[in-house]
């Protein structure tokens, strides 16, 4: 009886959203966004093009509530002299008295038929999911598929995004049950204990993507330094490591990931013309050279792919909030299987290509292999490093968030000084950690983004997902048996690879030099 007198008041008011899409995680917020663009005389655009306002939006990273101490404070949510806006608070309560406490329930019309008023259309949610999972990670491929080989890499490349498909939406199954963050549902289903491990992996992933991205842009800012003084001045890789600091320090005491958002579009089309870039080189040298000699499996280094290969596929953590801002979910499968079907496509084209074109003389990062000192590779080089420093911030923000929840519980450094200053102590020393382990291994990139991979990417894509489907969502004995055999073999291969990438970790050459080329 509640529920339809409460869809009849949502009819009768033109209210932008149901009962059901009120009480989902995140729901006041969009309630308030909605009303608060109606009283702008605007129409309210829940996922924006740019993923980083998405972040924003909901707060949501791997479907967690990180909320930071300046969300509120944007001056947005105070009464303006005339404008007639109400607090979000006063909205929050607003919406519950229109709609009831916080439940399910059949619901009819849009809401039966799985479609969320104002969500995210399949086109948006599409281009979402391109740009959350094609990131830095494909430079790293060409190197991975020489550590592989030509044959077992691509094979294997393939393999890895079926299974990564199959996982997430595994994972997606148990998100339709529980419906809570990646953090909380692995405290739901097996304790507070599950949400630390699982909250630590992410941690761990988040942190070694800033370090290989560190290293990246150390790499390759010595090129164009040393091309621009004609080697006559020389610095250490560590050198141009710790000299990031000065722009990554007031970029991570950013509060809000919206005041990322224009670096972040940024860094799209930067990567765009990257790629583009090195598939150009890579057909051109092929066409006039031919290949270079390939191995179709390296027995020696071959693990050092699969924790690569788990690397690549770095936009895990944002399933969760975009399958719950889509406005049809239903369609959430499809999309992300054509999706996926193009994040392997591109990453076997990346790393095959330019094996190919390069052979046993591919670099860690494959830009290097770009012809060296000419216009277009240094501004290719410059481009794609500026597009990695501006993307470093974004990769931390999760992590600053989830730390500063378990080390400040319940403080607030909005009005208090003393806390914020502590905070931003925090931040900077995070960030001082960050650029060590990256000057540790600033000539071994690829066994990092190996052990990275296999530590703690593997069992964010691997193992928890059949492991919380397990409990979660598994119907029969066979679906549990299978979860069983999914979680068992994730954590024999995340063992393996990341035993191995250390292993080999002394085995490296030096990266290539600029200097050493002219």
């Amino acid at each position: 009886m509640y529920e339809a007198s409460a869809l009849q008041s949502d009819a009768e008011w033109d209210l932008p959203q149901t009962h059901a899409q009120i009480t989902e995680p995140g729901g006041f917020r969009r309630h308030y966004l909605h009303q608060q663009a109606e009283d702008e005389g605007r129409t309210a655009n829940i996922l924006t093009a740019n993923f980083v306002d998405f972040l924003a939006l909901y707060g949501h990273f791997a479907g967690g509530d990180f909320p930071s101490d300046e969300d509120d404070d944007d001056g947005s949510d105070d009464v303006s002299a005339g404008a007639g806006r109400m607090s979000e608070s006063t909205r929050i309560a607003h919406a519950q008295r229109t709609y009831g406490s916080v439940g399910t329930g059949d619901n009819t019309g849009a809401a039966a038929n799985g479609v969320r008023a104002g969500g995210a259309s399949v086109r948006k949610t599409f281009f979402l999911l391109i740009k959350s999972f094609i990131g830095s990670g494909v430079l790293f491929l060409p190197r991975a598929f020489y550590n592989g080989g030509l044959a077992f890499s691509a094979v294997l490349m393939a393999a890895v995004a079926a299974a990564s498909l199959f996982t997430m939406l595994l994972l997606v199954r148990s998100y339709e049950r529980v419906h809570c963050g990646y953090g909380e549902m692995g405290r739901r289903l097996y304790g507070r204990w599950m949400e630390r491990i699982v909250l630590f992996s992410i941690v761990v992933s988040q942190l070694g993507f800033s370090c290989a991205g560190a290293i990246f842009v150390a790499t390759n800012m010595r090129d164009l330094f040393n091309a621009a003084t004609a080697c006559q001045h020389r610095l250490p890789l560590s050198f141009w490591v710790v000299v990031q600091m000065a722009a990554l320090v007031p970029l991570c005491l950013v509060r809000h990931i919206k005041g990322l958002s224009a670096v972040a579009l940024l860094a799209d089309v930067f990567i765009i013309a990257g790629l583009a870039y090195v598939w150009t080189i890579d057909i051109s040298t092929l066409g006039r050279l031919g290949s270079a000699y390939v191995r179709n499996f390296n027995p020696e280094n071959y693990a050092l792919f699969l924790g690569t290969a788990a690397y690549t596929f770095e936009g895990y953590a944002l399933i969760l909030p975009i399958v719950d801002a889509m406005r049809s979910p239903q369609h959430f499968g499809r999309v992300l299987s054509l999706v996926m079907v193009i994040c392997g496509t591109v990453s076997v084209a990346m790393g095959g290509l330019s094996y190919l074109t390069f052979g046993d003389r591919t670099e860690a990062i494959v830009l290097l292999n770009m012809p060296s000192g000419t216009p277009a590779t240094l501004a290719v080089q410059l481009l794609y490093s500026l597009a990695i420093l501006f993307t470093t911030p974004l990769m931390m923000f999760p992590v600053i968030r989830i730390l500063e929840q378990a080390l400040f519980p319940r403080r607030s450094g909005k009005r208090n000084r003393a806390v914020k200053m502590q905070k931003n102590a925090f931040r900077t020393l995070l960030l001082v950690l960050v650029m060590a382990v990256s000057v540790v291994g600033v000539e071994r990139v690829d066994k990092l983004v190996a052990v990275i991979g296999g530590a703690a990417c593997i069992p964010l894509s691997f193992i928890y997902p059949p492991l919380f489907h397990m409990r979660a969502a598994a119907t029969s004995r066979y679906e549990r048996i299978r979860d069983g055999v999914l979680v068992a073999l994730g954590c024999v291969v995340c063992v393996y690879v990341t035993q191995g990438a250390v292993s080999r970790w002394g085995a490296s050459d030096p990266p290539h030099d600029f200097c050493d080329a002219v």
